[in-house]
């Protein structure tokens, strides 16, 4: 099996580190069709349980479309996940790199496909600097995977709050991060450009 690779994307809310993610899957589920690519962010564990909070008031998210996966649901009643956060992290700062972690590994040993295909897996909402140290410790240190990091930036978008703006800065002041970029505006063709120069350098595409 070929060295599986965990990517970590930072970036301000809005600034396409989704899209970027996206984009990357796409290339290699287009090329590697026994390839395994996949999305892991760290907040997915946060809203299933804010929807389980939901489902449990028998509000069923998944029927009158009060979903915290919903962006527009999730944009509305943003606060409420971030309080959430704030409790899990204030009883275990690695709460949700550690559950990520192991829903990465978990998932590479559930969907093994092709001991030949790339196994990439992505992580586009890296936001405080321990996660990338959990992540280091748990997969690229134990696990032998490969571990990317990356920056991006779009002209225009800043932070969401002063939270996102110190925990970015803290990783900007502590991680030389392996790829960094800056979009234009709408920058879609740049993004998928930048995706294409990143499975290409790390050997995703033919």
């Amino acid at each position: 099996m070929s060295q599986p690779v965990v990517i970590l994307i930072s970036g301000f809310a809005r600034a396409g580190k989704d899209t970027l993610a996206d984009a990357i899957v796409g290339l290699v589920k287009r090329h590697h069709p026994c390839g395994i690519a996949s999305k892991h962010p760290f907040a997915r564990c946060l809203k299933d349980a804010a929807n389980e909070f939901l489902v449990h008031l028998n509000l069923f998210p998944e029927v009158d479309g009060n979903d915290f996966h919903s962006e527009a649901f999730k944009t509305k009643h943003r606060a409420a996940l971030v309080e959430m956060g704030r409790v899990a992290r204030s009883i275990n700062v690695d709460v949700f790199a550690e559950k990520t972690a192991y829903d990465i590994e978990n998932s590479r040993e559930a969907d093994y496909i092709d001991s030949e295909g790339p196994h990439v897996y992505i992580v586009p909402d890296w936001r405080y600097l321990n996660e990338h140290k959990v992540i280091k410790q748990m997969l690229a240190e134990q696990e032998g995977y490969r571990m990317v990091s990356v920056r991006v930036d779009t002209q225009g978008v800043g932070p969401a709050n002063e939270e996102e703006l110190q925990s970015l800065a803290e990783i900007r002041r502590n991680i030389a991060v392996d790829y960094e970029f800056a979009f234009p505006p709408n920058g879609k063709d740049a993004i998928e450009r930048a995706a294409r120069d990143i499975c290409f350098q790390l050997g995703l595409l033919p």
